[in-house]
């Protein structure tokens, strides 16, 4: 056998184990001798416990999982030292979580077959590298459910209750659903809820359809009603099978059923058999895996799953997290119980839910320089243990999923098979720093911040009551640096969203110097917003960022639409945004919304109705709002709706505004064009003779948003 090539990387390893290929697991891992699975390396740096650092190094080629590859605490290398799995130098080391399907014939005109395992289940399918889709119809956009299912009522000790039939059944439209298919094993793709909602997708098995009574029903009821309007596609039957790149999987006969785009004796088709790829978990907090590096590794193909399902809630009593633990965080890269792990430089691609997982306790881990694409669900999903579960006695005890990096990541074309996913999420999960990504082509969000509001919080949790003030102790989605990211063509398949949004996380999270652009939902009312700080979200400091391209529908659009209490607006551009209100301020829910500050902003180009409207009069809603610049190119003076009982339907145009509340507001603000240098071309920077010098704004240099110059990618997606 040749000996390999491995051009070394600085290191100080002490032991290096070469995996190949052609390698033998009998063999010692050695260039000359390599071992052929990643599992015998990691077994052999065990048994060698090595007393420096350690290094697997991964040859070219791809290798196949069948279950996931997992590091726990015995990985952990005594004395400080770290363990390195890293792509030899130039060379591609693809971990697949899946198998090749061969021995293709033709089945009916240009469908084709394969035999595989009978009772082998998957819901995911790839050709050459890109993903396949179930059979579905339609075979784009959605259908649109008739009327809700009619309720019968049961009568129970407590009274007659609705039996659910709205949650578990819908009726459609003569001639949407094709009569001729066996649905036997098909699901429904739906956003439940009222038609206006599209909150949170969920995919179901077809139980049964009615056809006398057009019902479709399923056998777990949703969080709402399953209202008319409400979007749908029915998927995974043969009869659909009509379009290249659509798949059937007969899992109980053993036949996988195929239309290819391209050749299919060229062709490689990967069929996933894990849900999850790399499984870096520690036995429990205080025996955690850590110290361990992943390095320019490819990641392909895990798996998505049968069903996922919503929460049964009610309105907006729903857990701030929805779907199953082990479905809702599991993902094709899963940390839990591990610190000080790094993944970087690798490529990450086809996860069927989430791409990296940092789960419970998860301290101090970095996710940098890596390309995440072709995502089911979020891209980086960060999540400590929901609100009062865990072995914690206190709130503070638990705040346990933190300090962490998500930075220099290109994260691309999320929610695949999950509508409502983002490039990064943050539940329960602080101090981390989020900065230098690109994040696009999301259906819901960009970046999200959860939590859980005070108005449907428990009277106590960890043996502790729960107050107004002390309830942000309870909610460590807090600190939170999110800096210096581009963010764009986000919103794409849902509503009442934003590239950047947050719901009752905690306190003292920081947003700045972000580029956001292209931000509109699809919906023909759908509501779109560029910042979105939802119910409860709170002492917020919004600075140096830029707003563009929000474009929406006249029901509900602005470039942000703020919530909460004692938020921060300093120095953000909102410009040229096709939108009904530059922001708009919002008190629902019981849930307070003041003491806000707005000082040095830019609003130019970003109103059809008002600059600004507040909904509810707190006598402290705006705490102070001044040296803002404003403009309109069409020569049309700002107007404010709210806050104005002196003027009719409480809108008044600017001079009112600033002689309102004792001349409060804006009394140094000025209505001036701000001449950026080439806003055409976003560059946001001023020109010499611009009015935002004398009011102390500074430009901003959008160039310096998403990954850096050291980014290991080209934008084809091919290594440096």
């Amino acid at each position: 056998m040749p000996e390999l090539v491995a051009p070394p990387l600085p290191t100080t390893a002490t032991l290096t184990v070469h995996v190949a290929p052609h390698g033998d697991d009998r063999y010692d891992g050695s260039p000359k001798q390599p071992l052929a699975t990643l599992e015998a390396a990691r077994d052999a740096v065990r048994a060698r416990a090595p007393q420096g650092d350690a290094e697997i190094v991964v040859h070219g080629g791809s290798y196949f999982h069948d279950a996931p590859l997992r590091f726990d605490e015995r990985d952990a290398l005594p004395g400080g030292s770290s363990l390195t799995v890293r792509a030899a130098t130039g060379e591609t080391a693809r971990l697949v979580g899946g198998r090749q399907v061969t021995g293709w014939e033709r089945f009916e005109g240009e469908v084709w077959r394969a035999r595989v395992q009978a009772g082998w289940t998957f819901h995911a399918l790839f050709e050459d590298g890109v993903r396949a889709v179930p059979a579905r119809w339609p075979k784009t956009g959605y259908l649109e459910v008739g009327q809700r299912a009619a309720e019968t009522m049961l009568e129970t000790p407590a009274g007659p209750v609705p039996s659910g039939e709205g949650r578990s059944s819908f009726v459609f439209n003569a001639g949407d659903l094709p009569r001729d298919a066996d649905y036997s094993s098909a699901q429904v793709y739906m956003w439940p809820g009222a038609a206006s909602w599209n909150w949170f997708s969920q995919t179901q098995p077809i139980s049964r359809i009615d056809w006398d009574s057009r019902t479709v029903h399923v056998p777990h009821r949703a969080a709402w009603g399953i209202d008319q309007g409400s979007r749908y596609f029915v998927q995974h039957a043969l009869a659909l099978l009509t379009d290249p790149g659509e798949f059937y999987l007969d899992a109980t006969q053993g036949w996988l059923y195929y239309r290819f785009r391209g050749d299919p004796a060229r062709a490689e088709v990967i069929a996933p058999t894990v849900r999850r790829l790399l499984d870096v978990r520690g036995s429990a907090p205080e025996h955690p895996v850590a110290r361990l590096n992943f390095v320019d590794l490819d990641l392909f193909a895990t798996d998505f799953v049968a069903r996922y399902d919503l929460p049964i809630g009610e309105g907006d009593d729903v857990p701030i997290v929805v779907g199953p633990d082990d479905l809702e965080h599991d993902g094709m890269v899963r940390l839990e119980n591990a610190e000080h792990i790094t993944l970087e430089g690798c490529r990450l691609r086809g996860a069927g839910l989430s791409a990296v997982v940092l789960r419970k306790h998860a301290r101090h881990n970095r996710v940098t320089g890596n390309l995440i694409e072709d995502i089911g669900y979020n891209g980086v999903y960060l999540s400590g243990w929901y609100l009062g579960e865990g072995p914690f006695s206190n709130p503070r005890d638990a705040f346990v999923n933190r300090g962490n990096v998500v930075s220099n990541n290109r994260i691309l074309n999320g929610g695949r098979l999950i509508g409502h996913g983002s490039g990064v999420m943050l539940v329960q999960s602080g101090d981390n720093t989020v900065t230098h990504n690109e994040i696009a082509r999301m259906p819901r969000y960009g970046v999200s911040f959860k939590g859980l509001r005070f108005g449907v919080m428990r009277a106590e949790y960890y043996g502790q009551a729960v107050t107004w003030d002390n309830h942000w102790d309870f909610l460590h989605t807090r600190h939170n640096n999110v800096a210096f990211n581009h963010i764009h063509h986000v919103l794409e398949d849902t509503q009442d969203g934003a590239a950047i949004e947050a719901w009752a996380p905690g306190q003292h999270n920081r947003v700045h110097h972000n580029f956001v652009h292209d931000v509109r939902s699809p919906l023909p009312d759908g509501m779109t917003m560029g910042l979105y700080l939802d119910d409860a979200s709170d002492f917020f400091e919004i600075s140096h960022n830029v707003f563009t391209r929000v474009s929406g529908s006249r029901r509900f659009s602005t470039c942000g639409l703020i919530k909460g209490v004692h938020n921060v607006f300093d120095n953000n551009v909102f410009v040229n945004c096709d939108v009904e209100w530059g922001l708009v301020f919002e008190e629902v829910f019981g849930e307070r919304n003041d003491h806000l500050r707005l000082t040095r902003n830019i609003f130019a180009n970003v109103w059809r109705a008002q600059l600004w409207r507040f909904v509810g009069n707190h006598p402290e809603k705006l705490s102070q709002s001044d040296e803002n610049l404003i403009w309109d190119a069409r020569g049309e003076a700002p107007t404010v709706a709210g806050l104005m009982p002196d003027a009719a339907d409480s809108i008044g145009d600017w001079t009112a505004w600033r002689a309102n509340a004792g001349g409060r507001f804006d009394g140094c603000s000025v209505v001036a064009d701000p001449r950026f240098v080439d806003a055409e071309h976003d560059d946001y920077r001023f020109t010499p003779d611009s009015p935002a010098h004398a009011l102390g704004i500074v430009g901003i240099d959008v160039r310096r948003c998403g990954p850096d110059e050291h980014f290991p990618f080209d934008l084809e997606g091919e290594r440096r």
